[in-house]
């Protein structure tokens, strides 16, 4: 999410393993220390969108909360972040250090 190369990153799993969530390729996301803690301490959620780790913003930042996943494209109104979208994006990004 923030280009820190995958060796200075934590596994992240997106459905908790305290909650039955699998310890998988398919149900982990790299994050670096950071962005991993702000995950855990705050109101960002990521989840798994067609095999890509989405990241939806706080209801503060974006009160809409359209996470309407049907498609296989994303409302544009919607800052939810996959695959290095989060660089070109510009607005309503996690807070990078």
């Amino acid at each position: 999410m923030c280009g820190r190369p995958p060796k200075q990153c934590d596994a992240h799993h997106v459905h908790h393993w305290a909650n039955g969530g699998d310890t998988s390729v398919k149900n982990a996301v790299l994050l670096c220390r950071h962005h991993h803690t702000l995950i855990h301490r705050s109101e960002w959620e990521v989840t798994m969108v067609h095999g890509i780790p989405t990241f939806y913003a706080p209801s503060w930042l974006d009160p809409q909360q359209n996470r309407d996943v049907t498609s296989s494209t994303r409302s544009r109104d919607r800052p939810a972040f996959g695959r290095g979208e989060a660089k070109r994006a510009g607005k309503g990004l996690m807070p990078t250090r």
